[in-house]
Formats: structure tokens, C-alpha cells, sequence
């Protein structure tokens, strides 16, 4: 399963769709910045996973449990307690039906499962976030980030728990994520480890990269777990890695925790409050974030043009000395090998945006 049409969305988000991402609770996805999964740590990582347990099996026998709360603190996504509905099939109940037929008509062509190409093209133009948008962020979400088929189709079943949006909040989105970890991963193993991976492996990666420490952080810690992460961050983890021989070796961490800085809250208190309005101070943030988001942007892109230039002057001791500089901004380090190829895998279909 490959988060590269859902990073694509991310990066055409709007101020209105961004603002309705937060008021569903999926706001977190907002930061994805990993378009590509690395193979051999993916596979490592599921070949290891303990569904029974609900666990990573680690070298030495050291168990990593996975919580709700370990899924929320990772992508950031809604922990309320009614239990995520899926429909068994178009005709899952007249209701249902109605409420499918009313969400296809929106795509053409007028028949057939909607692929999920097609939906990212659709939601990205829906640029005022109403009703409509947040269901189909949510079932992009699902099809991409936790619950596939072999086929690149929108997982129309997810739409069961869709039919109220003021509702999309109040059902536990993160132990749904951990519901389709077991069963991917039995389906995975059931195809002797090669088949088509259907389920949340960007999570798995990404709390075993935040909560097993490998010799260094590669990203500060940040709630969400998201933030911070690229697909040269993970390529330069596995790497790592691999010179040991092995995945798995490290420390392992508590889950991270949101913190509340009490001190700053304190003095606030003993201050006259801002002159600046809600708003005025919302905007200030979203400007922030936004700034903070092209940088990212402007820096993958840097480093996908240098990976094009040294594929066509591998020679060019320009190139490797500019290449070097963009692997240290995007990585945190000096040390990656010139030479470093990311050898990554699309989990799941290749589809061109």
C-alpha cells in the first residue's frame, strides 16, 4: 500500500480543506511527507509482527506492544468509542445504498468502484471542505493509509461509518488501524510473504522508527509522530540498519505523549492577555505551518533533482558536493554515502499523479 497519491493531496490542500481535516479529526495527516516505504525494512517489519499479540517480535525476544493510543500518537487520528462500521457490500442495507448511489453520482464515469486516482483528482478541486470533501478525505485515508485491495479502488465499505459526518469523530479510527494490521498480515503471510500488502504498514514503520531508537533520532520526537518523517528519513534508517546485519537492534522508548507547557501557561496567567484576536493568532499559526511545509516541500524536491542529475553525470563533482549538502539538510547527518541509492517499493499499486 503506497501513501504517494495521499502526499500528493496533502500538498494541495487548502486553507478551507485543511480547516474541515481538522474539524473530523484527521488533521494529522496534514504533515505526511513519506511518498515511498522502504522494502526491506517493510517486509522486515511485518515478517516480525505478532497479530495474536498484537506485537513486534524484536531480537532477544523483546516485545513492542501496539495500543489505540500508540496509532493516535503516530498519524493522530480520532480514538472515540464507537467501534468503525464497514458495509459487506453495495446492498448492505437500503439505507446504505442510497447513501452509496448519492456519494458515487459526484464521479464520472456513472458506473463502477471509483478508483482512488480518481478520487484525489475530485476531492482536491472541492476546495471549500464541506460535507462532501470530509467524507472523501476519510475514505481516501482508509484506502490508502489502512485498509486496500489489490485493486487501486476507493474502499467503498468505510462509507457505512460515513453517513453522518458530525459522527466521523466519535469512532475509534486507531483501533480500526490496528483491526486491518492483524488481518493484512495474516493475508500477507497466507501468499508466503508476497503479495500485495493491503493494510497500515506506514504506521508500523513509523512507530517502530519513533519508539525503537537505533543509535541516533533521525527526526526530533514530535505528537504527532508523523511530523518530522520523509522517505529520505526512512531510507537513511534502513540503511543504518542494514550495516548491522539485521533490523530490530535498539532501545525501545515509552509511546510519546502530548505535553502541555504548564511554565508558559502559568505566566500567562500572570500577564495581561494578547491584544491579538483568535483568529489573528490562528492565521499566525497556519501561516507558520504553511511556511514550515513548503521548506519540506522545496528540500524533497531539491533532493529528487539532485538524484536525477547524478543519474546523468554520475561523474560530476558538482552535483555529488550538492547532493551531499541536501542528504545532510534532509537526513540530520554527514555520513550517508554518496553513492546512496533509496532502493524503495510502492507497497501496493504504482499510480501516476
Amino acid at each position: 500500500m503506497s501513501p504517494k497519491l495521499l502526499f500528493y493531496a496533502v500538498q494541495c490542500l487548502s486553507y478551507a480543506q485543511w480547516t474541515a481535516i481538522e474539524e473530523i479529526g484527521f488533521g494529522g495527516v496534514y504533515w505526511l511527507r513519506v511518498n515511498q516505504i522502504p522494502m526491506q525494512l517493510g517486509y522486515w517489519l511485518l515478517s516480525n509482527y505478532e497479530p495474536a499479540k498484537n506485537c513486534l517480535i524484536l531480537p532477544g525476544g523483546k516485545e513492542l506492544h501496539l495500543r489505540a493510543a500508540d496509532v493516535h500518537a503516530t498519524l493522530g487520528f480520532p480514538m472515540g468509542s464507537k467501534e468503525v462500521q464497514l458495509a459487506k457490500s453495495l446492498n448492505d442495507s437500503d439505507d446504505f445504498s442510497r447513501f452509496y448511489n448519492t456519494w458515487r453520482d459526484q464521479f464520472q464515469p456513472a458506473s463502477g468502484l471509483v478508483s482512488t486516482k480518481t478520487l484525489v483528482h475530485h476531492l482536491v478541486d472541492q476546495e471549500d471542505g464541506g460535507n462532501l470533501f470530509k467524507i472523501n478525505w476519510v475514505v481516501l485515508v482508509v484506502s490508502l493509509l489502512i485498509q486496500n485491495t489489490q485493486k487501486p479502488n476507493a474502499n467503498f465499505h468505510v462509507l457505512k461509518s460515513l453517513m453522518s459526518v458530525d459522527e466521523i469523530p466519535q469512532y475509534n479510527w486507531c483501533e480500526f488501524v490496528l483491526t486491518s494490521l492483524r488481518t493484512c498480515q495474516k493475508s500477507w503471510v497466507n501468499t508466503n510473504r508476497k503479495g500485495y500488502v493491503t493494510g497500515p504498514l506506514l504506521f508500523l514503520m513509523l512507530v517502530y522508527v519513533d519508539r525503537v531508537v537505533h543509535e541516533t533520532r533521525y527526526v526530533d520526537r514530535d505528537y504527532f509522530t508523523l511530523v518530522g518523517w520523509t522517505t529520505p528519513h526512512l531510507n537513511a534508517r534502513e540503511k543504518a540498519e542494514k550495516s548491522y546485519g539485521t533490523f530490530g537492534i535498539g532501545s525501545i522508548e515509552d509511546i510519546m505523549t502530548e505535553v502541555i507547557d504548564t511554565s508558559s501557561h502559568n505566566a500567562s496567567e500572570q500577564q495581561p492577555s494578547s491584544s491579538r484576536s483568535p483568529q489573528e493568532i490562528k492565521d499566525y499559526v497556519v501561516d507558520l505551518a504553511a511556511t514550515t511545509k513548503a521548506v519540506s516541500d522545496q528540500l524533497i524536491l531539491l533532493q529528487s533533482k539532485l538524484d536525477c542529475g547524478s543519474a546523468i553525470l554520475p561523474a560530476n563533482q558538482t552535483i555529488k558536493k550538492l547532493r551531499s549538502v541536501a542528504q545532510s539538510l534532509l537526513n540530520g547527518t554527514d555520513e550517508l554515502n554518496e553513492n546512496h541509492s533509496p532502493n524503495n517499493i510502492e507497497v501496493g499499486a504504482s499510480v501516476d499523479v
